[in-house]
């Protein structure tokens, strides 16, 4: 079916030609009906693989709330939580990408006093007064430039 000979799929499994070819004649053919629609499927999605291991962790769980089986119930939760994150980033519900945040101080009212508070400080300083006011222009140009 997956167009193997015989003779490599034993050599990979440890058995002999013979024995690959018993099993062969052994398969049921709703198995091999069911094997040639996942060959022509092509591979699941990782989301439709997701979801099913969701589905597979909730069967666990409903299996082992219902047996009274507390350790067994944690882990499904556990692997169900995992899931559930993974559903989430994959479908966009959890985005943790990080953000930036452009603050305009030029434009703000506190800005313009803690400047006028800097400067008048610094006059009996006139050559750090003047790179200190180089600087803010400076970075008054810069944030002009990101606001663009």
């Amino acid at each position: 079916m997956t167009g193997q000979s015989m003779r490599s799929i034993a050599s990979r499994h440890g058995v002999s030609k013979d024995a690959i070819g018993r099993h062969r004649a052994h398969i049921s053919p709703a198995l091999a009906r069911l094997v040639a629609e996942r060959e022509e499927a092509g591979p699941a999605s990782a989301l439709q693989r997701l979801e099913s291991l969701y589905g597979k962790a909730s069967a666990v769980l409903d299996a082992a709330q219902s047996e009274g089986k507390a350790q067994l119930s944690l882990s499904a939760i556990r692997e169900l939580r995992g899931l559930v994150e993974t559903l989430a980033k994959i479908t966009g519900e959890l985005d943790e990408r990080p953000t930036t945040n452009v603050v305009n101080l030029q434009s703000s009212g506190e800005w313009h006093q803690l400047r006028t508070v800097v400067l008048e400080e610094l006059a009996p300083y006139p050559e750090v007064q003047q790179r200190v006011a180089g600087r803010l222009l400076a970075l008054v140009a810069e944030q002009r430039g990101l606001a663009s």
